[in-house]
């Protein structure tokens, strides 16, 4: 739910009509629950490469900001992106950390993620000195990477 009572949904296809469904991504959507009217949509762009490169059929999602923009989830693909009400990609980013025991390619899925402002991190008054070094795991699969 945001603020102003509309819903922010990921939705990834897989239930959409019609069926069989036509070759399609996924799309994040504000809609008013009070109208049932879509507000607001971002379905990856107004070609259909793009509109299908935008796909994820689980564990993806989208945080509207306070800022007014959208901080959306591709958990498939490791790729968390920021866009305007303009529907305008701001900053994009693909987890470089993979796990390479899921088959031939590298697995970057990423579950969940949630930007933070400064202002909403109870941030320590003093960091620690010296500061921590990179965890044994992400050292390990750091040595892993072929590439």
């Amino acid at each position: 739910m945001l603020e102003n009572g509309n819903i922010l949904v990921f939705d990834n296809g897989l239930n959409r009509n019609p069926k069989p469904r036509p070759v399609q991504g996924s799309r994040v959507l504000e809609i008013d629950p009070r109208s049932n009217e879509l507000i607001w949509e971002f379905n990856g762009g107004d070609k259909g490469t793009e509109k299908a490169r935008f796909k994820s059929d689980i564990i993806s999602g989208a945080q509207r900001l306070s800022n007014g923009n959208t901080l959306i989830i591709n958990g498939l693909q490791g790729h968390l992106f920021e866009v305007n009400p303009a529907k305008k990609i701001l900053w994009d980013m693909i987890n470089p950390y993979a796990v390479y025991t899921t088959g031939p390619w590298p697995n970057n899925i990423i579950f969940k993620a949630r930007r933070y402002g400064a202002d909403e991190i109870n941030w320590p008054e003093k960091l620690p000195v010296p500061l921590p070094k990179v965890s044994l795991f992400c050292s390990k699969m750091r040595a892993q990477r072929a590439w």
